[in-house]
Parts: structure tokens; sequence; C-alpha cells
């Protein structure tokens, strides 16, 4: 599949075909609003963005897919639709006006604090994983795990509008479970409600859009539309100054619970406060146990200190009250009026009809005991990570169920939860989660991981004939490269393997060929053609010759290296001083250059860095030759940022600063905003226009991922 082919409607491989014989996307497609991201705009150099999966107040989510690592993923854009608009761009977001700037600054900073908070739960089963989060675009973005399935919305929708309340607490319950865990963190949802719900299809109940954002734009803004749900906020939501604390998600998941049962969701809060006629659901036809729906009454209580004070206290009462025996979900049959002929023995009739109803009563008391102390086996997730491996590598198996006897992974008894480690995986696998319950019934679930094969070099031919031409001449161009994933000619994206034919060229320069291979790592060729004015025959009489202008000197040069022996991985800086020189660039790599400075390379192999300056009195180069060696051993380094620092941290506007940084363990590293893929340690001086956070994030070779940030602020002179 190359970038070309993929569909931006599901991110499958198209082929030639403008609508897509998956998902019928068409190709150039504009995005449904304006407000959108273009289909194929690439955030921080490597997350692709097709189409948008929804829109509400207060962001956007994309699908997206990793260019890194191949596969599909999740991208929700900081957008508060009222306090901002899209650049002209159409990348670019900027707040609607100076008065609302700060607001929408506050916001920003905390939906990146949503990002980070979110990262330290990857693992959990309940909510979706978040692998980075990143500023750009004067926005942020969080790139999450794709996942597939429907929300808890949906699957309302498709059973009529409303479950009963079994189904409706079992799908509850490991929603409460989560959040447990992310109050004991000190965090709130703050708008859980049956659309933030996802039932994936493997019937994991995962959680969904956080709302730490949301809650600073409302402590600023009277927009209060765009940031609650009617019937799942409570009333302190709806205030500046209302106390917030795990109450607040107690009342939206009775809210939620509420509306699942009976098809609509409670009066507003607001409402309720000048006249409570919230119905209880019993009244509306609903089957539930009568303790059942005084405990949801009271998780929807209007004063926050009328409700369960934790989610665990509300879990606890909801399980402990549908397990008890309660005959008032059962309607008694009234008994039959008696016959005339039956009144001459009264006493006897009414010990008959006590006998008959007390039988009744036990048998009807048997079989709710039975039903409702039964349990409900469950598989509450199964996971595979990382789902994509190159051969050789290893995935780590988790798995959580309930209420199981025996739990079986790929035919072999294991813990009723736990984690296991596949190793040496040579092919694609897939792996099977089978649970017995106490009546025998057998529930399974699956988890597949793709295992490619391992990553070989590029190979590259690049060349250009002839190297040497007369001014107004052609030159063909031509390369081929394998096991790459993306080349480029001049920065022109081109086929893997081609020629070109350059017409009239007039001055000498240089041809660019940059190579990316599978891990994202650059690899740069260049090859140099001379031009040549031809020189006439002089038939006539020769001018006058004119007086001789002064000669004027060829560049002067000085160029220097670190090193001239490195191991593969490691860098070495380059140092230069040209004097004399309206050009400066060095190859392969860096095609305009100051005429002093530093790089820093990683060279994976041989390589021989030559300087061209070129100048009013004619060019000059110096070349500078370093040696890669392979590494004695396989790299077991694990993935760690040793350095990221900048001097100084605090500049006025108009001046440099120089970033420096040392990764160890990683294959790839990014440096964002605006400066991409860099090597693993090194250093680099920049001028940033205002106060900026920079953002490194280091990948290793199995998908795993580490970020820092770091902020130098400019200030007016």
């Amino acid at each position: 599949m190359t970038f070309e082919s993929l569909c931006m409607g599901c991110m499958q491989d198209r082929g030639s075909e403008e609508n897509c014989p998956h998902c019928g996307w068409r190709e150039g497609n504009p995005p449904e609003s304006p407000l959108q991201l273009p289909p194929r705009t690439v955030l921080d150099g490597r997350y692709l963005v097709g189409r948008a999966l929804g829109q509400g107040g207060f962001g956007i989510t994309y699908l997206g897919w990793d260019l890194n690592l191949d596969r599909k993923l999740a991208v929700k854009e900081y957008f508060p639709r009222e306090l901002c608009t899209r650049g002209r761009d159409n990348s670019t977001v900027q707040a609607l006006t100076q008065k609302v700037k700060d607001t929408y600054g506050v916001g920003l900073t905390r939906f990146l604090d949503e990002g980070r908070a979110l990262a330290r739960f990857q693992d959990h089963p309940g909510i979706v994983a978040v692998l980075a989060y990143f500023q750009e675009n004067g926005t942020g973005y969080i790139v999450m795990a794709y996942v597939d399935g429907l929300t808890f919305g949906e699957y309302l929708e498709q059973r009529g509008g409303r479950v009963s309340f079994e189904i409706a607490l079992n799908t509850l319950i490991p929603v409460m479970d989560t959040l447990n865990q992310v109050h004991a963190a000190n965090l709130l949802h703050r708008d859980v409600s049956p659309d933030n719900i996802y039932i994936t299809r493997s019937q994991q109940v995962k959680l969904l859009d956080f709302g730490a954002a949301r809650y600073a734009v409302g402590e600023q803004s009277r927009s209060l539309d765009i940031i609650l749900k009617p019937g799942y906020a409570p009333e302190e939501q709806y205030r500046s100054r209302g106390r917030q604390g795990p109450w607040t998600d107690v009342y939206a998941v009775g809210a939620t619970l509420y509306r699942a049962l009976t098809g609509e969701a409670p009066p507003p809060a607001l409402d309720r406060l000048a006249h409570d006629d919230l119905e209880p659901p019993s009244r509306r036809g609903v089957q539930i146990p009568a303790a059942s729906e005084t405990v949801l009454l009271k998780a929807l209580a209007l004063r926050q200190e009328d409700r369960f004070q934790t989610i665990a206290e509300f879990q606890h009462a909801l399980i402990e009250t549908s397990r008890a025996p309660d005959l008032s979900i059962v309607r008694q049959p009234e008994p039959p009026k008696p016959r005339e002929d039956a009144r001459k023995k009264p006493e006897k009739r009414r010990l008959l009809w006590g006998i008959a109803f007390a039988v009744i009563a036990l048998c009807v008391g048997a079989v709710l005991v039975r039903i409702l102390g039964e349990k409900h086996p469950a598989i509450v997730s199964f996971t595979v990570t990382p789902t994509v491996v190159s051969q050789g590598g290893s995935v780590s198996l988790r798995w959580q169920t309930r209420d199981s006897n025996e739990v079986l992974l790929d035919g072999q008894k294991v813990p009723l939860s736990g984690e296991r480690t596949k190793a040496n995986l040579l092919k694609d696998s897939k792996f099977t989660l089978t649970i017995t319950g106490p009546n025998g019934v057998i529930t399974s679930a699956s988890a597949a991981v793709e295992v490619k094969p391992p990553l070989l070099p590029p190979r590259i031919l690049f060349s250009v004939f002839p190297r040497r031409i007369e001014s107004g001449k052609s030159v063909a161009v031509r390369w081929d490269v394998q096991n790459a994933s993306q080349v480029f000619l001049d920065d022109q994206l081109v086929p893997n393997s081609g020629s070109k034919t350059i017409s009239g060229l007039t001055e000498s320069r240089n041809f660019n060929l940059r190579v990316s291979d599978g891990a994202g790592k650059n690899i740069e060729r260049s090859v140099a053609v001379a031009v040549q004015i031809p020189r006439h025959v002089v038939t006539e009489t020769p001018p006058v010759p004119k007086p001789a202008e002064p000669s004027i000197e060829r560049p002067s040069i000085s160029f220097r290296g670190d090193h001239e022996v490195i191991t593969r991985g490691q860098s070495v800086a380059l140092h230069w001083s040209v004097t004399g020189a309206t050009r400066v660039h060095i190859v392969p790599g860096f095609p305009v250059l100051a005429p002093a400075g530093t790089v820093t390379v990683s060279p994976s192999e041989n390589t021989d860095y030559l300087l061209l300056a070129e100048g009013p009195g004619g060019s000059a180069s110096k070349q500078f030759s370093v040696r890669v060696l392979s590494p004695a051993l396989p790299s077991s380094v694990p993935l760690s940022i040793i350095a990221f620092s900048a001097s100084p941290t605090a500049i006025p506007e108009g001046s440099s600063a120089v970033l420096r940084w040392d990764v160890r363990g990683a294959a790839r590293v990014t440096i964002s905003p605006n400066i991409g893929v860099v090597g693993t340690s090194g250093s680099l001086t920049i001028r940033p226009a205002n106060t900026t956070l920079f953002t490194l994030v280091a990948s290793a070779s199995d998908g795993s991922s580490i970020a820092q940030q770091l902020k130098i602020i400019v200030s007016p002179r």
C-alpha cells in the first residue's frame, strides 16, 4: 500500500480507484465542514489526517494514519467553535477576537494537560489509549488508538431506545470501575453520557472524551450550551463556582442509567431546581427492583450532599440491591371474588387462599433469588500490545474477566486476570481467550497481531548523464530505489523507480534524492552537473580591449568534523566557515547554509561530505570523510531522553538560542514545531519569532515512544 493509494475515508488500500471499494470515499473530497482540516494534512511530520469522525462544540476527531508504524488511529483536535476559527491556510487555528484569546489559551493548556494525564492510563482496558499529544497550527492534538464499534447511545437506538435493567447495569459496571481509578488519580470526567461510552466489537466498554479542558473554558465562558449536556450535568456544573467532585460524575452515571431504562434523559438540572418533576422509572413501566430504584434516585439528587459521594458507594449499592430478592417487580394476581355458594364457609376459603398466596410468594421469591443472584461471566478486557511487530519481536497479552470459573488462553489454563508475553513471533498471529461460567456458558474473545518482515536497508541507484554539458543542453536523471517507503527528487514525491529529462540548463546545479526507509529515517544522495558556456570563434576584428578589472579571489573555506570514525547510531558535528561566497551548501543533505555554522549528522554508512562554496570569484570545495563502524553487539539500551535543553531559554525578539539533545535507544527522534527528524544527539541554532513550546518525541523500533517539552520565551525589544 502506497501513500497515494491510502483511502482517507477508511485508511485501507483503494488501489488505483477514485472511489474506494471498501467505503465509497472519493479521492479529492473536501472536508464536510470548512472548519475541519483538509484530508491528507500531515501533523507533527508523522500523522496523516483523513475524514472527520465527529465534531462537537469543543473539538474535532479525525481518522488518522501513523506514517511511521503503518497503523490506523484517531486524532483529536482542540477546536472550541465559539472561541476560534480556521485560518486561510486551512490549517492554522486562531482565537476569534482578542477578547477571548486568553480564554482560548487557558483551554488549550488544559486540553494538553488532559492528554498528559490520560497517557498514564494507556494500558487501562476502560480508557482509549493516548499515544501522543503535541501543539501545532496554533492549537493542540491528542493522538489515540483507533477502536471499532459504536457508542452506547447508538446501541440504545438499535434496541428501540431503551434496554432492560440487567443489560444497562452490565454496561455501566465497567464504566464505574474506570471512574473509580480515574477519581483515585484526582481526575474527573465531567461529561459522562451515552455518547461518551463506547462498546467495541470485542464487547469492551471504554470511556471517551474527558473534560479537563472543557471545564477550564467553562470557568471563563458563558457559552454553557457547548460545554454541558442537558439532562446529564448536575446543577453545580452550571455555576462558575459550583463545588465539583466524584459526586458530579455520580449524577452523570445515574442520568445515563435513567436514559437507558426509560428512553429519555432526566429533565435538565436547572429545570428541576424550579420544579422537580423527575418520574421514577417504575412509573414509566420499567421493571426494576424497588431498592435499586431508590439507589438510582439518590444518585440523581439535586443537592450534591444528598447524593452518593463516590462512584464506589453508588456501584456497591446498585450491585447489592440488584441481587437481593425483591417482589415489587412482579405484579401479584388479584384473588378471584368468592362465589355465592362459597359464603357458607368464609373461614375455610380464607385459609385456602392464604396457603395459595404463600406458596406463590415462595416460588416467585426462589425464582428471583436464582435469577438476581446468578453470576454473569464476562471478558472485561483482552488486549495485545503492540498490534504490529517486526519478525522475531514480542507482544504483551493482558486480560481481565468477571464471574468466570475457568479461563483458557489458546487452550492453556491461566489466572482469571493477568498478563503473558509471547516472544519470537514469526508470522501473523491470533490469540483467543475463552472463559467458562457457573452454568457452563462459554464466552471467547480474540486479539490479533501483525508480524512484518525485518526492515532491509534501502538500495539506491542514482545517476545523472551527462555530468558536464554546454549551456542550454539537457541531462537525464535516473533512479532506482528498493526497500523504501517514500522517494523525493528535489523535494518532489516520485515513484521508487523512474527517469526524468531536464532541458535547457543554463547554470550548474545539484540534483538531490531523498529516501525514507520503513523506520522513518531519511537517506540523501546528491549529484552535481556542471554547465559550461561555449566559446565562440572570433572571425571579425576583435574589439578594443577594456582596461583590466581587478581580480576577485575565490572563496576561502574552513571545513572539519569532530570525529573521523564513529559507530553506527552515533553522531558527528560538522563545522565550517566560508568567506567570499554567495552560496554555501553541503552534500549530501544541506542545500542552503549560512557562511558559517555547525550541523550534526548521523550517517549509517561511510559518507564523504563535500562543502561547496560559490562566489563572484569562482567556486571552491572541501571534503570531510566519516567512517562508520558497525556496533559490536545489538543495542539493548532502553528508550530514554538523557537531555533536552536550550541556551538561553529566554531571548529578546530577533535573537538566537541553541537547542541541545541526547537520546538513547531511539530509532527515530523528531522535534516540533518546524524542525522535524533529527539525530539521536546534537545541537541546532534557532531563531523563534515568538514564545514557542518545543516537543521532542523519541520512538523505539517496537512502536513505543516518549516525549519531553521545552519552552523558549521571546520578549519584545
